[in-house]
């Protein structure tokens, strides 16, 4: 148990040593911020209040589903690619510990930018818009609540994304094609969702 503690203590500071990581963190940042700041330019009087804010830049989740799994592709591709992948076979670690921890460090990397992404969008959204009853929700809806499921939905999709670029990470050994395909199932999965969904045709 503590060798695989270890392993994924490994694992996050292999992520989180990259400048790559860094860059990723400041872009949700300034995204947000960004998003915010036009919002607020082209908001009126009565229209959107913080909790409405927060809501508008939900949209903005899809950064965290892209860097999340660029870091899944290449987590165990990169492996391969830069020729560490020896240092760690050579340890007295099986392979599905390798790959147990590499896999729950991805998990806690997406947890982590999930919760940068939600505590960023909050703030700046406060900063920048009033705290008043929503617009959008209205005076007795919970908008913390309804934010918080409609993120935990995302996550789900996330998740499901992420995995199977782990997956792919681990059948390809170069992370360039690990990272391409994922993009590739990221950005068509749901146009083959919508081209092969029963319903469609049920309707049709």
């Amino acid at each position: 148990m503590i060798d695989f503690t270890q392993l994924i203590q490994n694992e996050n500071m292999k992520i989180y040593r990259r400048l790559r990581t860094v860059i990723m963190f400041i872009l949700i940042l300034m995204f947000n911020l960004l998003f915010g700041v036009l919002f607020s330019l082209d908001n009126g009087p009565g229209q959107l209040t913080a909790w409405d804010a927060v809501d508008q830049l939900s949209f903005l989740y899809f950064l965290v589903v892209i860097f999340s799994t660029v870091v899944a592709a290449d987590i165990v591709a990169g492996e391969f690619t830069w020729g560490t992948i020896k240092l760690l076979l050579i340890r007295p670690w099986t392979r599905s510990k390798i790959l147990g921890s590499k896999l729950l460090s991805v998990i806690c990397f997406t947890l982590l930018l999930t919760a940068w992404f939600l505590v960023t969008s909050i703030a700046i959204s406060f900063i920048l818009f009033p705290n008043q009853p929503s617009v959008i929700f209205g005076q007795e809806a919970n908008p913390f609540a309804y934010i918080m499921e409609k993120l935990l939905y995302s996550y789900i999709d996330l998740l499901v994304i992420t995995s199977f670029s782990f997956m792919i990470s681990t059948v390809f050994r170069s992370g360039g094609i690990a990272i391409g395909l994922s993009m590739f199932i990221l950005f068509t999965g749901n146009i083959f969702t919508m081209l092969f969904n029963p319903i469609r045709y049920l309707l049709g």
